[in-house]
């Protein structure tokens, strides 16, 4: 961050254990599959979790991809179930320098 010297700017605030797989949705934006199951956008500079974009309840994230056009996140986990998330919102979108 350009005047943010002194600041930690490469941490972001995932309440995960780990992060287990990532994806990146478009220059800025990458999506993260977690030990909790939780698949979250996360919005590269400026740094903020954007939230959450699907789950697998409780089961760790093994893998994320991406459909063709972009707009349908794919998932699997240790629940041996591959689930489909509409991330096309997230394609365009800009994240604000302010909170």
């Amino acid at each position: 961050n350009w005047g943010g010297f002194g600041a930690t700017s490469d941490r972001f605030a995932v309440k995960a254990e780990s992060i287990d797989c990532m994806l990146p949705i478009n220059d800025n934006i990458v999506c993260t599959g977690s030990m909790d199951g939780v698949i979250r956008a996360i919005n590269i500079l400026p740094n903020r979790v954007i939230g959450s974009v699907g789950q697998h309840l409780g089961e760790p994230i093994e893998q994320l991809a991406k459909s063709p056009d972009g707009r349908l996140l794919a998932s699997c986990a240790h629940d041996h179930r591959v689930k489909f998330c509409d991330i096309a919102s997230l394609i365009t979108m800009q994240v604000d320098d302010h909170r």
